[in-house]
């Protein structure tokens, strides 16, 4: 027999020439023998490589096994910066005993959730009508032909055990009726992507005004966020929230937008030495994180600090993006690549081991007067106490008056936080550092040049556009597939493109395109664009022509191929391809793209009216569509500091676009450029005739 692993081979030549059984026995025990994971590149399917469970990954040579055996499929779900994933996997995936019954009786596939949103979209559907509620680990059972019948979150170990059981028995002795149940399960979750579209409805201009009446009794006015717990920083919702408090004057409702943004940055969600956030709070007041750090979350968050600095020029909200995107260069940047997805929330088995401080460590670090500062400026008192000795660093006051307490000046007192901070950090560097989840998506990686270009508008660092621009590049060399239909692909790891494009990989970096244009005024960037727009019509949009599945229609490995329609905390890819459609339109003066658009946005109407906050993206299209909004084309020689000197600034309601040269070839140019700088104010493409400055267009765009 050939061993083609030399570790084998060395085993197997150790057992010819020592004859001793014992030996043998310890071999065994001690050597750890490998499942089909083994052969992928994603770091929460190589967790789990060497269980004893024998999984499979998600794919049709292993759906088509599971139909051949007829054995009832475990789809397991989950990624690798996930708690509670780890924690059923020591407690049940590494038990042999479990792992013998599930081997013996089931065919268990594992799925990263980040490589395969539309799978786990597709069973958090299931589990969501059977329960009522989902999260991870998704723990589903189904049909040998895909279809789910049962399934939940996380199983302690002897609840898992007591349902595979109970599972096995009703797959032998009652499968009619699971058939017959899955059905129905399947024909529920499919109902789902059905929007009814009635051509004579028309936009209502009130829509958003009803959802914000709703919405408000839902927001938490003493800490920031909704009034919930866990808190999750939702990017989407407060970028709405703000435009719509801020064009319709809506005081009360921007401080509490504020406050959500203050009370984020100052709570033990974000990392104050290493910069970051957590992917969410599990209490009301921000304060003890689930540690993990996903680059999407960041990458929006970025966006939303940058437009915050540009409406208030609060040097917080300056920091914090800056911090933000310092931390995901240093920590989550390949050199000379892509971004990397996420830090784990676990180091050394513990969950935020690698943040939170025993009182001592610190005070063997600073000496005493510093000792005295960072116990007022961290909480180091009941305030800032977790568990087991261990405190989460985090703020509650203005640094002026912090600095007026210990009668220091300003930029005294910030200089030795910063102090305090650098001290803090080199310790802290020499810890275990929580894994990383190295590969690498498309998707998230558009969302960051995203958060670059916003930051680069906000704060005028060239750096910042130049990093976008980088990216871009290595996107278009990396995972873009040239042709007549240029396609994406949606991971990235050790060199290796993988996994076909989803719906979000093309909205996303199409966003990115855009924003892009808009920065630089280059032709090629918007080109591009309109290319993977035509693309991902082609390979993504339903037979309504209305909506875009969230995987390609031909040859899909899923029994049903889901629509994503509520923005969570990325926006929805049918969102953002509205936003594309209707910025796209205006840009090249297509009017079927506009059309389609808005055609989107009234199936779900209704809904936005009562669920603003699962709709924000979808919430800030509307606004564009029922309020004043404008594009603003600057052309001329100095074209390109004036757009810059206006991109600084809040302007939500204007698509800025401007020109330092001639450029026929895109409609928004055509026939516009002269040397001497003029502004182009358009509306639904009709404008204003050209004026020599800004100022003479504020009575028009500020009317309301």
């Amino acid at each position: 027999m050939f061993i083609k692993k030399p570790v084998q081979y060395l085993i197997a030549l150790s057992c010819f020439f020592i004859s001793c059984s014992s030996l043998e026995n310890h071999a065994h025990k001690k050597r750890k023998i490998s499942n089909d994971l083994i052969y992928e590149t994603s770091p929460y399917l190589l967790q789990h490589a060497y269980n004893p469970v024998k999984w499979h990954a998600w794919n049709r040579k292993s759906l088509a096994e599971a139909k051949r055996l007829n054995k009832p499929i475990i789809v397991s779900i989950g990624y690798s910066a996930c708690h509670w994933c780890h924690v059923m996997e020591h407690q049940s995936f590494e038990d042999s005993l479990i792992a013998e019954y599930m081997n013996k009786y089931f065919y268990s596939i594992k799925v990263d959730r980040e490589e395969r949103p539309d799978v786990d979209e597709l069973y958090m559907r299931s589990v969501n009508l059977l329960t009522g509620g989902g999260g991870w680990p998704l723990n589903v059972f189904a049909l040998p032909d895909g279809r789910a019948f049962h399934g939940g979150t996380y199983f302690a170990k002897e609840n898992w055990l007591k349902v595979l059981k109970a599972i096995q028995k009703e797959f032998d002795q009652n499968n009619e009726k699971l058939v017959q149940f899955a059905g129905q399960l399947a024909e529920g979750v499919a109902a789902q992507n059905h929007f009814s579209f009635n051509k004579e409805q028309t936009l209502n201009q009130q829509i958003p005004k009803n959802s914000i009446e709703k919405w408000v009794n839902r927001l938490d006015y003493q800490n920031g966020g909704t009034l919930s717990a866990p808190k999750f920083p939702m990017p989407s919702n407060l970028q709405f929230l703000t435009r719509y408090a801020y064009q319709s004057k809506k005081d009360e409702l921007l401080k509490q937008v504020d406050l959500s943004l203050n009370s984020m940055a100052f709570g033990g969600i974000y990392d104050h030495l290493g910069g970051g956030f957590a992917r969410y709070s599990t209490d009301e007041i921000w304060k003890v994180p689930h540690f993990e750090k996903m680059l999407y979350d960041n990458a929006q968050l970025i966006s939303v600090y940058s437009d915050a600095y540009k409406r208030t020029k609060n040097p917080l909200y300056q920091k914090v993006a800056e911090q933000c995107i310092a931390f995901i260069q240093k920590e989550l940047k390949q050199d000379n690549g892509p971004y990397y997805a996420a830090l784990d929330a676990d180091s050394e088995g513990e969950e935020g081991k690698f943040y939170v401080w025993e009182k001592k460590e610190i005070k063997d670090i600073l000496n005493p007067e510093e000792m005295q500062l960072a116990e007022d400026y961290y909480n180091l008192n009941h305030f800032g106490y977790w568990e087991e000795n261990k405190f989460i660093l985090l703020r509650r006051e203005m640094d002026t008056v912090l600095a007026q307490k210990h009668n220091m000046s300003l930029s005294e007192f910030q200089e030795s936080v910063e102090s305090i901070n650098q001290k803090l950090f080199n310790v802290r560097q020499k810890r275990i550092k929580p894994a990383l989840d190295d590969k690498s998506l498309t998707s998230w990686n558009a969302l960051m040049m995203i958060g670059l270009c916003d930051a680069y508008a906000a704060f005028n660092k060239e750096k910042y556009l130049y990093d976008a621009i980088e990216m871009h590049q290595f996107l278009k060399d990396n995972c873009l597939m040239q042709g007549d239909t240029p396609q994406l692909w949606h991971a990235y790891k050790n060199g290796k493109s993988s996994i076909e494009g989803l719906c979000e990989d093309y909205a996303l970096y199409i966003k990115a395109l855009i924003r892009l244009f808009e920065l630089t005024s280059s032709s090629d960037y918007l080109q591009l664009a309109k290319q993977l727009q035509i693309s991902a019509d082609k390979l993504f949009l339903d037979d309504g022509h209305t909506y875009f599945h969230m995987s390609k229609k031909k040859a899909s490995d899923l029994h049903h191929i889901p629509k994503q329609i509520t923005d969570n905390v990325i926006p929805s890819d049918n969102s953002i391809m509205a936003e594309n459609l209707y910025t796209l339109g205006l840009y090249f003066g297509l009017d079927a793209y506009i059309v389609r658009s808005r055609n989107m946005l009234i199936p779900i109407q209704e809904a936005m009216e009562n669920y603003g906050g699962a709709y924000a993206n979808w919430l800030l299209l509307y606004l564009d569509n029922v309020e004043p909004s404008f594009e603003l084309v600057i052309t001329g020689e100095d074209a390109k500091n004036a757009a810059k000197e206006l991109h600084s600034e809040y302007l939500p309601q204007i698509r800025i676009t401007f020109s330092d040269k001639p450029q026929d070839n895109i409609p928004l140019f055509a026939g516009r450029w002269q040397k001497e700088t003029k502004y182009y104010l358009c509306r639904n493409q009709s404008c204003e005739k050209p004026v020599s400055h800004f100022e003479e267009l504020t009575p028009i765009i500020f009317s309301k």
